[in-house]
């Protein structure tokens, strides 16, 4: 009986592509790289979704009792989760308070130390390295490129750090990462059921889970908000040129990746996208202020009313934004994030005897944010002659979270507001890799030689973070030896 060819599909597609044709003797490389090429099964993703969360999660919170005194805005966060606990009045009034409700309930069940303060930056940390599993695998369609992806992101410096101190913004990140992924998920669902209800069903679960971690982000921080609004100009522009019937020519370049127009049909009516990714999110978001209800205001007396919650929080809040003017010695400006011109001190404790010290410093991986530009640049060049919507999503939404800060009206800025921008960086160097070793005429080499460029890529960007772990970590270093991790004048 013939065997029937199995077919291969466009990544980013819902189909798994085809296992590489290895010609010849095979090499215990050549059955890694085959095997790491394909989609894993409902098994491996889950035994790896698992790895890479309490792998990471470890890595998180080993020696997270350093520093011991309040780190950089957790002057502002810890006392504010201090006042949820004993239900007063919240005075960082000026962001939403799920965030701070998190760090507030750390708090309770390990106490107001540095473990309670940090637990759950931890927690949502390894959730955002999972996060970037989950949307690589959707977007790219392999073990390989999912799994770097995820690697080069765990051992991003950035992202270390931010999962080590209690700030908004790792909360944040956290589900507005699985916001992407599900809505990914959506589009290109991991494993396709054979029956079409019930794909119809998983794909509209994925939406509306999209939904509820997008209202969560915009709980946490309202920066939540830009990719929100991108996502809906978006999409409203692609039913546009649907209905005009415009379309884009074709591409100069043969990819296997899932053109961006059009994108595969998903079954799913418009009123459903509306629910999912507007009235969702509202509800979600304004749930989080259910909580005040129960809090007296200094002002009158009295508990927060629903339209107080409706109306007056946000007024307060929008108006704490633009009020936020006091100067700082680590303030910048967007145009210094991506070259990383200026990055940030969170800590810097001297011993009394000023014999050693322990720091903190904000900064990104040297591989993933300057090459990752480069790739960046890659991505988006390459969007223009293949026109994939991996490339097209991953550029976009860099330079959504990139330049939105041209137009956003707060006059203080820091580096660590590229956080979510940087994250992106490792999507770009996946996609860069993936061009190449594309279409190429010896199938066996390329996927060898793929994976040797991934692991080396990898191997360097775990150098690195090697290398500037003592100044993330809070280690105890001789006093002034952390001149030896200052490469410019301006880290100092």
């Amino acid at each position: 009986m013939r065997k029937k060819k199995r077919p291969s599909a466009a990544l980013g597609s819902s189909q798994t592509p085809a296992l590489p044709n290895l010609s010849g003797p095979q090499t215990f490389l050549d059955r890694v790289s085959a095997k790491l090429s394909l989609m894993p099964d409902q098994k491996a993703f889950l035994v790896t979704s698992v790895a890479l969360f309490f792998g990471f999660w470890t890595l998180f919170i080993l020696y997270i009792q350093f520093p011991q005194g309040l780190n950089f805005d957790e002057f502002h966060y810890v006392p504010a989760a201090r006042q949820w606990l004993s239900w007063a009045e919240n005075r960082n009034y000026e962001h939403p308070p799920l965030a701070k409700q998190l760090i507030a309930l750390s708090m309770a069940i390990f106490g107001d130390q540095p473990l309670g303060w940090r637990f759950m930056s931890t927690v949502f940390g390894a959730l955002t390295i999972t996060g970037t599993y989950v949307a690589a695998l959707a977007l790219f369609r392999t073990q390989l490129a999912a799994l770097f992806t995820a690697l080069i992101t765990g051992f991003n410096c950035m992202v270390y750090v931010q999962s080590r101190i209690a700030m908004l913004d790792t909360f944040m990140m956290g589900f507005l990462i699985w916001a992407m992924a599900l809505g990914l998920c959506a589009f290109f669902p991991l494993f396709p059921d054979l029956s079409p209800e019930s794909e119809h069903r998983r794909r509209l679960k994925n939406l509306n889970l999209s939904g509820v971690a997008l209202g969560l982000a915009c709980a946490c921080k309202w920066f939540s908000v830009i990719p929100w609004l991108s996502l809906g100009a978006i999409a409203g522009i692609y039913q546009l040129f649907r209905s005009w019937g415009i379309t884009f020519g074709r591409s100069t370049v043969k990819s296997e990746l899932a053109e961006f127009y059009p994108l595969p049909p998903t079954g799913i009516p418009l009123s459903r996208f509306i629910r999912a990714w507007i009235s969702i999110p509202v509800l979600v978001y304004f749930s989080t202020f259910i909580p005040f209800l129960w809090i007296t205001t200094n002002a009158t007396g009295h508990t927060y009313s629903i339209k107080d919650i409706l109306f007056s929080n946000q007024l307060r809040m929008w108006t704490g934004q633009l009020n936020v003017v006091s100067p700082h010695p680590y303030s910048s400006t967007w145009t210094q994030w991506p070259l990383m011109s200026r990055p940030i001190w969170y800590a810097f404790e001297p011993s009394p005897d000023k014999q050693w010290v322990r720091g903190v410093l904000f900064i990104c991986n040297p591989v993933v944010i300057w090459a990752g530009l480069l790739a960046m640049l890659w991505t988006f060049f390459d969007w223009l002659w293949s026109r994939t919507f991996a490339a097209l999503w991953i550029s976009a939404t860099y330079a959504t979270l990139t330049f939105s800060w041209m137009l956003i009206p707060r006059k203080l800025a820091f580096f660590y507001y590229y956080y979510p921008a940087g994250i992106l960086l490792s999507f770009a160097w996946t996609y860069m890799l993936h061009c190449l070793f594309r279409n190429s005429s010896r199938p066996s080499r390329s996927s060898r030689a793929s994976l040797i460029a991934h692991l080396v890529v990898l191997a360097l960007t775990l150098g690195f973070f090697i290398y500037f772990f003592p100044i993330l970590s809070a280690w105890k270093i001789p006093n002034n030896s952390y001149d030896r991790w200052m490469w410019f004048r301006s880290w100092i």
